[in-house]
């Protein structure tokens, strides 16, 4: 209203000039009298403050100024103001006349002297003046019942005071007031659309006999409308309008003719600017009656005429009751040939309906093109029935209708009534006092206690509706009604209540029907077949969690059956997305259950909705609904079924017969509604299509029950997995599992440790799987929502396919390769929450692979578990992708031996070469310091995953690093001890740390991998695996004689190089020498950019009897060199450990040999000796051993280069009395 308001007084300033309410008044011109709101007061002379709360302060409050300004105050001598001219509102009554003077009268001049009375007088085109004195309104509008006063009081207001009334005063008007039909249509502004016949009819207005004529001027001052009505007689208007009609209508009589001019000015914008528009209306009002020739009788009316060029318009009112007989029987003679029989005949039909009473009759004159004469067009019959069905059982209210009968000249009647259901009648005593009051229009039902609702269960006669849903209203406010010689139809709209809770205690969810659209239809005589159908149009609302916001609407019509009293409802949806289906989920499921569908597009639904029981007294509930259609994945359409019924459901989709086809990654991005997935592209690029036997099956489901802190639900199973290292753990690492999950579970009864909220555990689950089969490869999708989660928190997602077989080749000496595993999977995860407890990365849960494991029968989850203290919080898997290798022991259980995983590759920024950097660390198993821990770290300490970096950053599908850990294998001659992957340039490369015994002979296979070209997930579609040896060792080993060798070539990360080693023992001696040649490229530097040095290091050790002295024997000397070298400096508790003094390691076991030559020819991080530019090293040294007692080994090491380093490094043993001696104290000094 406010709004409102401020738009009326913007416009009104626009138009008038003047003050806005919220400023001061303008100074009053010297000699004038303001009267202000008790609102607006202003203190000043020559002012009064109307007081608070009459209904003249409540009409100046509405005023723009909320001001009146008049020439001059009430005096003695003169108790009437004159309305200055400045002041807004004699302005705006400009518009009518700008001679035009409004003025007030006081009832005494002193300072409690009240307005009595409100006038407006206006010269053109009449001398008349409208005045809101008690006499004058007594004499227009007429007085109270049984009282005699006036009906609106003084000083012509209402209390609200937001309309006055102002009353054509007969002692200040001329006796008799002549004009024109042309003149009194001119002023309401339609004189241009008279006929010419009436336009020069003369018109007189007598004041004082025009009482109760309604010659009136009303002015509301919120908006500014202004309205004036006259009515004139029409001279000689009996005769006229007789003589005009008579061909046309025999059988009319007239009695008098009076013509009614309306005239209304509101203000508005228009495209010259704010104004005030005119509104104009013209007619003849007449007292008349109509005869048939032969028939009941003569039935009276009021006649409303509007004319136009060539036509006339007839709206009829009949006074008088039981005229039905004698109104037919006129228009069956205005019809010539024409029959209206069937209206009684319909009427009488079934005895429904009763109280026919004829209300209003509207007739339309044309002109004949031919003859010039006016000739019947068209009728419509107006009738008032009084219906036996729609009572309410409890009252006593007729049902009436308003029906109507239409005839035309062109088609004539079609047999049908139509009409309204008649309770939007106006019965108030005051509504004949506002301006847009017509006797001739003043039509309210005859009935008496006429209804105001229609009670839907008794719509049909003689039939009770059962049954009925307990959220739609019985009672219809809106209707209409259809009668022919078949049977009744019945229309009209209801809204739908809202369930106070749409789930709780019912067997499915309740709907919101929406806007429902009524449509009962029976037969006459046959009611107890009664067809009832509410047309339904629903708006289905997503989550407000949804990132797809827009609604769907359900369309369709729920039907009653009166043989069994049951109700459904058959509607379709028509497609968005599928978080449209909201509604349809309970409210314990709806928020858990929409994140995981929430770009899922739902192209069509149909619903069937049953409903049952009693929500209520004679009430029915919804029970039971199943729902069909398709859902959009990617270009693919799958078939929806979606049933509910006992407080459960069933959610699932199939692939459909199409020839539609996508890739894995359209299908991933479709379900996930993300473009950026991190997915490789042997699983984004894979193909899928139902033309070549693919399938998709699609499943939602709410998987209930606790999960335990180890991962068992319902403490009834625990999920497989394990901390096994290789294929066949024994009985202690068993034995130690299953105390760790009997502990745990006897944590999780006494309330674990507070992480249940994480994922799964501890609570239910909603999840979404698509099982996907291409050919012989099983692909599952899967989305988890824990039940705790907040709706707006994202599902976690991942895909899993098994690779259960890669193809095997013939490799020389070996024979048949086969896969060194059981089984290996890959998995993508991706998980964007953000506030689940328990868990503090990216990734899956103990927690939630233990409810997600029932749901991948086939091929269940198998985490690599090394956690010491197992929650249900523990990141078992973390977001990426992964790759799996599972083992089976003997009971056929599934251990993980080694969890790969990786990301796509980063790109990196590139770094300054800088003198005396060192190359690039290359990939391999990082040594950690000895007594190291990294704290927090649970990796088991078996496995590790190591970088690697590549020469190009830009576009790789992997980041390159890789994974190892222990796998104990045999395959023919061939001993596995260590299985590693790496995924890089789209090729999946199997490493396996391997030795081959032939008879006396071992040989160990240094970086020994199987090479398969990852293209597609499809064994079949995969390429023949190849292998790659980096190195190999030998070793011969029968006392005395000991011979071991290595020899490594690798071209990796920027590093090119050749190394070897060879030990040969003969007891007492040994002969131990190493070397290594490579290409190197500076730390920082770009492969394959030119910028390479050659690195060469040599490095000898003899140990044995050599030199003889008195007191001491040289038994050792070593010495060596290196070009573009460095020497790692051993730490105090690595000096035994360096290669220049170590010769422990070697005594009595090959195996030791072989990784002392390893790490001599290594360049690795835990190598000896590394490539370095402009870095240079010699070194020399002897052991000596003294009087049986005392063994020194020393070495002097000079380092050179950028800087100058110089080392002498010794390890001295002391055994006392001697090495010999049964009881030795040998403490070394290093």
């Amino acid at each position: 209203m406010a709004a409102l308001t401020h738009h009326r007084d913007d416009l009104l300033l626009r138009s008038l000039g003047g003050q806005s309410k919220s400023s001061a008044a303008p100074p009053a011109a010297e000699g004038s009298y303001c009267l202000y709101s008790s609102s607006h007061a202003q203190s000043a002379a020559g002012t009064r403050v109307l007081a608070a709360g009459t209904s003249l302060d409540k009409f100046v409050t509405l005023l723009s100024n909320q001001e009146i300004i008049l020439k001059a105050g009430p005096t003695d001598d003169n108790l009437v103001g004159q309305v200055d001219s400045s002041d807004l509102w004699a302005k705006w009554m400009a518009y009518l006349d700008p001679a035009g003077i409004l003025s007030l009268t006081f009832d005494s001049a002193g300072a409690g002297g009240q307005v009595a009375s409100f006038s407006y007088s206006f010269t053109n085109p009449w001398d008349v003046t409208f005045s809101s004195d008690a006499n004058t309104l007594l004499f227009v509008f007429g007085s109270q019942t049984g009282t005699g006063a006036a009906r609106i009081p003084v000083p012509g207001l209402m209390p609200d005071g937001s309309l006055l009334y102002l009353g054509l005063e007969p002692g200040r008007t001329a006796t008799n007031v002549t004009s024109t039909v042309k003149e009194l249509a001119a002023f309401s502004g339609i004189e241009t659309v008279l006929p010419n016949a009436v336009t020069g009819w003369g018109l007189t207005l007598n004041p004082k006999s025009a009482g109760g004529k309604r010659n009136a001027l009303w002015f509301d001052p919120s908006s500014m409308e202004t309205t004036v009505r006259l009515q004139f007689g029409v001279d000689g208007g009996a005769d006229l309008f007789g003589t005009l009609l008579a061909e046309a209508l025999p059988g009319l009589s007239v009695y008098s003719v009076d013509a009614v001019a309306k005239k209304t000015f509101v203000l508005a914008d228009t495209e010259a600017g704010a104004g005030a528009v005119v509104n104009g209306s013209f007619s003849f009002q007449a007292e008349c009656s109509v005869a048939a020739k032969t028939g009941p009788g003569q039935v009276d009316m009021m006649a409303c005429v509007e004319c136009f060029k060539n036509a006339y318009s007839i709206d009829l009112l009949l006074t008088t009751r039981n005229s039905l007989a004698g109104l037919l029987a006129w228009l069956s003679e205005l019809i010539a040939g024409g029959s209206l029989d069937s209206i009684n005949e319909i009427l009488a039909k079934d005895d429904v309906f009763g109280g026919v009473e004829a209300r209003q009759l509207q007739i339309a004159l044309d002109t004949d093109d031919e003859s010039g004469k006016l000739v019947l067009s068209s009728f419509k019959i107006d009738l008032e029935v009084s219906a036996s069905f729609g009572k309410s059982n409890t009252g006593s209210s007729s049902v009436v209708f308003l029906i109507s009968y239409a005839w035309s000249k062109e088609i004539g009647g079609d047999g049908i009534l139509r009409g309204d259901f008649w309770n939007w009648f106006d019965t108030s005593p005051t509504r004949d006092l506002g301006p847009a009051y017509e006797r001739v229009e003043d039509l309210y039902p005859l009935a008496e206690n006429p209804a105001l609702t229609i009670s839907l269960v008794n719509i049909v006669p003689g039939l009770t509706v059962q049954n009925m849903p307990a959220n739609i209203p019985t009672d219809i406010t809106t209707a209409f009604i259809s009668l022919s010689q078949d049977g009744c139809l019945l229309g009209g709209t209801i809204e739908s209540q809202m369930w106070e809770s749409s789930s709780g205690g019912y067997p499915v969810p309740q709907l919101d029907l929406g806007v429902l659209s009524l449509d009962a239809s029976y037969s006459w005589g046959t009611s107890e077949n009664l067809q009832l159908s509410l047309g339904v149009l629903a708006e289905m609302k997503p989550s407000t969690a949804s990132k797809h916001q827009q609604s769907a609407y359900l369309i369709g019509s729920l039907d009653y059956s009166s043989g069994d009293s049951s109700w459904k409802l058959q509607a379709s949806l028509d497609g968005l997305y599928a978080t449209t289906l909201y509604e349809f989920f309970d409210e314990a499921s709806a928020d858990h259950v929409m994140p995981l569908l929430d770009s899922v597009e739902l192209a069509n639904a149909n619903l069937l909705y049953e409903y049952a029981g009693k929500a209520a007294a004679g009430k029915s509930a919804g029970s039971h609904f199943k729902m069909d259609g398709q859902l959009l994945i990617a270009a693919l359409q799958l078939n929806l079924a979606f049933e509910y019924k006992d407080k459960g459901w069933t959610f699932t989709a199939t692939l459909a017969a199409q020839n539609g086809q996508a890739t894995m990654g359209d299908i991933l991005n479709s379900f996930l509604g993300d473009d950026d997935l991190d997915l490789p592209d042997f699983l984004a690029n894979m193909p899928f299509s139902y033309a070549d036997g693919h399938a998709l099956d699609l499943v939602v489901k709410k998987c209930s029950g606790n999960v335990t802190a180890s991962g068992s639900k319902d403490g009834s199973s625990t999920a497989e997995g394990g901390n096994a290292a290789s294929g066949s753990p024994d009985k202690d690492d068993e034995a130690a599992s299953d105390s760790k999950d009997d502990a745990l579970a006897a944590e999780s009864d006494q309330g674990g440790n507070g992480s249940s909220s994480s994922s799964g555990g501890g609570g239910d689950t909603f999840q979404l799987v698509a099982q996907i089969s291409l050919g012989p490869l099983q692909l599952t999708f899967a989305q988890i929502h824990g039940s705790s989660w907040p709706a707006t928190e994202p599902s976690k997602r991942l895909v899993q396919v098994a690779l259960t077989k890669l193809p095997s080749f013939d490799v020389a000496l070996i024979g048949r390769l086969e896969q060194p595993f059981d089984e290996m999977y890959y998995m993508w995860i991706q998980d964007a929450t953000t506030q689940i407890q328990g868990q503090q990365a990216a990734g899956l849960s103990r927690g939630d692979i233990a409810a997600l494991n029932p749901s991948f029968s086939a091929h269940q989850l198998v985490p690599k578990d090394t956690f010491k203290n197992p929650t249900a919080g523990d990141l078992l898997m973390a977001a990426g992708s992964h790759l799996a290798v599972i083992m089976k022991n003997s009971s056929g259980e599934r251990s993980c031996v080694l969890d790969y995983c990786f990301q796509k590759k980063v790109a990196a920024a590139v770094a300054t070469e800088t003198p005396g950097q060192a190359t690039k660390p290359l990939a391999g198993k990082a040594k950690e310091p000895q007594g190291s821990d990294a704290a927090g770290d649970s990796r088991d300490p078996d496995e590790s995953q190591e970088p690697t970096a590549s020469s190009d950053s830009s576009g790789q599908d992997s980041d390159g690093t890789s994974s190892e850990a222990p796998l104990k294998k045999k395959i023919g001659p061939l001993s596995i001890s260590n299985i590693g992957l790496k995924y890089a340039d789209k090729t999946l490369h199997v490493k396996l740390d391997a030795e081959l015994a032939l008879g006396p002979l071992a040989f160990s296979l240094m970086g020994f991998s199987i090479d398969v070209e990852l293209t597609s997930l499809d064994p079949s579609k995969m390429g023949m695996p190849s292998f790659s040896l980096s190195g190999l060792s030998v070793i011969f080993n029968k006392t005395p004689l000991t011979i071991a060798g290595i020899v490594v070539h690798s071209d990796d990360d920027g590093l090119n190089y050749y190394a070897g080693g060879l030990i040969v023992g003969y007891i007492p001696y040994q002969l131990e020498a190493a070397g290594f040649y490579g290409e190197a490229t500076p730390e920082g530097a770009a492969a394959g950019a030119g910028k390479t040095f050659t690195s060469v290091f040599v490095f000898a050790r003899l140990d044995g009897p050599l030199v003889t002295l008195e007191f001491a024997e040289i038994s050792g000397v070593t010495g060596g060199f290196g070009y573009k070298s460095r020497v790692r400096v051993p730490a105090p508790d690595q000096i035994s450990d360096f290669p220049f003094i170590a010769t422990q390691q070697l005594d009595g076991a090959s195996d030791s040999a072989l990784q002392a030559l390893e790490r001599l020819t290594s360049p690795k991080g835990d190598g000896w000796f590394s490539p370095v530019d402009d870095s240079y090293w010699a070194a020399a040294g002897m052991k000596i051993d003294a009087f049986k007692m005392l063994s020194v080994d020393a070495v002097i090491v000079l380092q050179f280069g950028a800087s100058v380093k110089l080392g002498l490094f010794g390890v001295a043993v002391l055994d006392v009395p001697n090495a010999k001696s049964p009881i030795n104290r040998s403490p070394a000094l290093a």
